[in-house]
């Protein structure tokens, strides 16, 4: 999650009030949050911070977008998709501090494989895409190789088999995000 309505420690995202900048663009403020009607946050309404046209308003406005979360954004011309992101199939599968296969996992645990299957092993999120991209990504059902694209912060995903056009699909292939559970 990238906003949040108050700053708590470590939160590097946007709040009300707060600035951040847009990927590729300028910095911006949060200046009111829309709610609809359970409650829930519907709109984050932002200006764009104007530019120092000193040199020396310049440096210094430098030096403050170095500090500042980078968010990526997309147009108002998004469009809906499907995006699965897999992780570990199975949990528990660590024995005397050494990640091993699920089987001998099992029995060190002294229970059936089946029982340290991860259920949350498959997450599916709604995310917004550039319409090039969902455009893209139809794909032929018949082709041998899928396409697949980057998506910024989050990893590389592959179009799945049941994408349509209506509906494109795509499943993380590689995370961009470290799992610190696995550090030597």
């Amino acid at each position: 999650q990238k906003f949040r309505l108050e700053k708590k420690k470590g939160f590097k995202g946007l709040v009300k009030g707060g600035r951040g900048r847009l990927l590729f663009a300028d910095e911006i403020e949060c200046v009111d949050v829309k709610f609809d009607s359970n409650g829930e946050i519907d709109e984050v309404l932002v200006e764009i911070v104007p530019k120092q046209e000193s040199e020396e308003g310049k440096a210094e406005d430098e030096k403050r977008r170095k500090l500042l979360a980078t968010f990526v954004w997309v147009s108002s011309t998004a469009v809906n998709c499907e995006a699965r992101m897999y992780g570990p199939l199975f949990k528990n599968c660590v024995v005397d501090g050494v990640e091993v296969h699920a089987e001998k996992a099992a029995k060190a645990l002294g229970v059936d494989f089946i029982d340290i299957i991860n259920e949350k092993s498959l997450e599916v999120s709604n995310i917004l895409i550039e319409p090039s991209v969902a455009q893209d990504a139809c794909i032929d059902a018949d082709a041998l190789e899928q396409k697949h694209f980057q998506f910024q912060t989050v990893g590389y995903f592959c179009v799945d088999f049941e994408s349509t056009k209506e509906r494109p699909i795509f499943n993380l292939s590689v995370s961009l995000r470290e799992n610190k559970s696995l550090r030597a």
